[in-house]
């Protein structure tokens, strides 16, 4: 995690931000999935916790960058607040998640600027925004 950080800073416009952060993602992508499977069995197997435990372990003191664009896309007026579920928020990492541990490679920049805006931005656009 150390050699591939994923610092998004502010640039202005949270879908630049977005792919930013999934450009650097990606980079760690395939080491991360070839490890997490390595590891995440033994571990399972030695602690009885469940995948999500090892992740969150694996990334305790990283920053929430996708926590922190979306504040900032709030503050901006670019993402409403109100449409921010849980579920909602976490789609993004959940989705490239689910495509690196399925595929063991990260999700091209086309399918990730897809998920960006055709589902993301729809979702939690405030009206004013025009993506």
């Amino acid at each position: 995690m150390a050699n591939y950080p994923v610092n998004v800073p502010d640039r202005g416009d949270v879908r630049v931000e977005l792919n930013e952060m999934f450009d650097l993602a990606a980079k760690r992508a395939a080491a991360m999935a070839a490890a997490f499977t390595l590891f995440s069995t033994e571990y399972s197997r030695s602690k009885g916790k469940a995948p999500n435990d090892l992740r969150a372990m694996l990334s305790y003191d990283e920053p929430d960058i996708l926590a922190l664009i979306l504040e900032r896309g709030v503050a901006r007026g670019e993402i409403d607040a109100g449409r921010l579920t849980p579920p909602i928020a976490h789609l993004l990492p959940d989705l490239f998640r689910h495509h690196v541990l399925m595929t063991w490679s990260a999700p091209d920049a086309d399918l990730r600027t897809a998920w960006i805006d055709t589902i993301f931005l729809p979702l939690v656009g405030a009206e004013k925004a025009c993506f």
